[in-house]
């Protein structure tokens, strides 16, 4: 009798026969545990290992050992995708190990089909061509597969780059065999977009079929076609075309926009003028967008784009004018110029603060600082918005004589301030900033009529990163120095009344220049110098005989000038304007304060300020001064 069959020594070798005389006990049991698998069974195949003469001599409930019959996954996967790391897989089962045969008669050993239960792409390279996974053996049975896994489906160009792919261009991702059924096409777009030419920017679409049919998965593209042409800085051309249509791409009823199209190489385009942006366009085209066209940053014109025969041309309808954004580059100059006359809010501090006769030291030197900051509108046909902070510092020297008091000095100064451009077309921001100094001087009479002036010299810088723009978006601004001026006379008379009560009636004129400069923005800009003269007429009330006091004025200012211009070099060296900026017009000021007097105990003095604007210029600011009379 036969209880037990030890299998650790086969290795497919000729089947052994058990004969009549042999009885295999129903306790049988079979080791497999050391048993070495056969190298020789290829899958849907088996090998005999031991037959009984009998039906039903061995039964399976007696297999045991971990060689015995079972199933193991498998997952044969595509290695050639490098960027993304997935690909094309294919997973399953394979039966394999010892069972039974020839109804209970037979031990063998059998290896099952490759049954694949899942076909997945994912993300994959294209390669025109190419074969990304073979599984053709005829181990694989596709048999069960009903549809392809394709929920992260995705091609990935690389080098070969979308515009390239043609209609009927493939690439087989599974190589399977004839027991993969045919199944629908799933059709896979992908949006992508490239630039041809500089400044082009043309929106496609490629469309493809994902189909398996007859044994194989592949992925063919059926379309490839432009959805919309974008054009920004780009060449004037005046023969020939901007670009050719590639042959594998259909444009035929793309969009076309030219709202920010710029010549950016010409400096100026007269009109009626024709170039062809597109060679062999198609026979027709989408929505097409844009009714203008820039030259650089200084000119814009009427123009369209249009279809003539199979190509698509622009056309300059108009010249090119000096654009409208151009005026900004004036605007900031009235900045400029808003920051140099609050300069002049912090010169008169000090003045006033040396000018005081009851400050005068033992040997009549005194020192005064003042510092504050405000924020300003000015109107200019557009408005232009300041924040500005600003500091003046003097040392002067009151000297008396028959007729009356005589003070002067000099001074520094320095501000610092940023401003906000408002425009029809857009807004712009800038800095600037300035140091400088000058010369004051004061006489009052034994009447209490008073006459000043003073002088001022230093250098201004602004910059602006923002302040124009090319018809592509791209920005332009300037870095600019210039030297600046200014100059103010005032006469008044103090009336005096009872309880230390003071009234300042004055008249004070007040002129301020900054210099020209230039920069380039594509084309060339040339600013011209920005004047200012200010005429104020005001007074002053409050008291003088406590230890603080306080005051308050009004007073109405006229700006006759206050004009910024400049002009842009054109084509062939023309100048042409551009639109000025004016500030031009009456401004009311008001101001309140409080002020600690100096004494003979108490050196210092102290003057705490507000003031406000309404009219042409609106906006308020607020300073300190302190003087230190030696």
């Amino acid at each position: 009798s036969v209880n037990s069959v030890d299998l650790s020594g086969w290795n497919s070798p000729n089947a052994s026969v058990l004969t009549d005389d042999w009885m295999v006990t129903s306790d049988l049991k079979i080791d497999t545990d050391a048993m070495t698998v056969p190298t020789d069974v290829a899958s849907g195949e088996e090998k005999t290992i031991l037959t009984a003469s009998r039906a039903n001599a061995f039964s399976e409930d007696n297999i045991s050992g971990s060689n015995a019959y079972k199933e193991s996954d498998f997952t044969v996967s595509n290695e050639q995708t490098v960027d993304t790391g997935k690909g094309v897989t294919i997973t399953g089962t394979q039966g394999k190990g010892v069972t039974v045969g020839d109804e209970g008669k037979s031990l063998v050993y059998k290896v099952g089909k490759k049954e694949v239960s899942a076909i997945n792409a994912g993300a994959v390279d294209w390669q025109k061509g190419a074969t990304l996974l073979d599984g053709s053996d005829a181990a694989y049975d596709y048999s069960k597969i009903a549809a392809l896994g394709t929920e992260g489906f995705d091609v990935a160009y690389g080098d070969g780059e979308p515009e390239t792919v043609a209609a009927g261009d493939s690439m087989t991702l599974l190589k399977a065999n004839k027991t993969l059924k045919d199944m629908a096409e799933q059709v896979k777009a992908k949006d992508y977009s490239f630039e041809p030419v500089e400044g082009v920017t043309v929106n496609a679409t490629l469309t493809g079929n994902l189909a398996a049919k007859n044994g194989t998965v592949t992925y063919t593209a059926t379309e490839n076609r432009a959805s919309k042409l974008t054009f920004g800085d780009v060449e004037w051309k005046n023969s020939g075309a901007l670009m050719t249509r590639p042959t594998n791409i259909i444009f035929a009823g793309a969009d076309v926009d030219t709202s920010k199209i710029n010549f950016y190489k010409e400096m100026y385009l007269e009109a009626d003028r024709t170039m062809t942006l597109v060679s062999g366009f198609g026979d027709s085209v989408g929505t097409i967008t844009g009714s203008k066209y820039l030259v650089g940053t200084a000119f814009e014109g009427e123009g369209e784009a249009s279809l003539s025969g199979s190509d698509l041309i622009f056309t300059t309808k108009t010249e090119a004018g000096v654009s409208e954004q151009t005026h900004k580059a004036v605007m900031a100059a009235e900045a400029n110029m808003a920051l140099l006359a609050t300069g002049n809010e912090y010169v008169g501090k000090v003045m006033d603060g040396l000018g005081d006769v009851a400050n005068m030291g033992r040997d009549g030197i005194s020192t005064m600082a003042a510092i504050g900051g405000g924020a300003s509108r000015y109107e200019t046909g557009s408005h232009v918005n300041t924040r500005t902070w600003n500091a003046a510092v003097a040392v002067g020297r009151k000297n008396e004589t028959k007729k009356g008091t005589v003070e002067y000095g000099i001074f520094g100064e320095y501000g610092k301030g940023n401003y906000t451009l408002h425009s029809d077309v857009g807004r712009s921001d800038g800095d600037a900033h300035y140091a400088g100094g000058g010369l004051m001087a004061k006489f009052t009479n034994k009447h209490d009529v008073y006459t000043e002036a003073s002088f001022r010299l230093g250098r201004m810088s602004d910059s602006a990163d923002d302040l124009l723009r090319d018809g592509a978006g791209n920005a332009y601004g300037y870095d600019i120095h210039a030297n600046y001026y200014g100059a103010h006379i005032g006469v008044g008379k103090v009336f005096k009344y009872d309880k230390g009560k003071s009234l300042d009636v004055y008249g004070k004129y007040f002129y301020t220049k900054r210099d020209g400069a230039e920069f380039d923005a594509l084309q060339h800009y040339n600013l011209d110098s920005v004047k200012s003269s200010v005429l104020r007429i005001g007074a002053r009330y409050g008291t003088s005989n406590k230890l603080w006091n306080w005051y308050g004025g009004l007073a109405y200012e006229y700006e006759f000038d206050g004009e910024a211009e400049g002009t842009i070099r054109s084509g062939g060296g023309a100048i042409t304007a551009i639109r000025a900026a004016s500030v031009k017009g009456s401004s009311v000021r008001g101001e309140l304060g409080l002020r600690m007097e100096a004494s003979k105990t108490n050196p210092w003095q102290t003057d705490i300020s507000i003031y406000g604007y309404g009219g042409k210029h609106r906006g308020f600011g607020g300073n300190v001064s302190v003087a230190y009379m030696f």
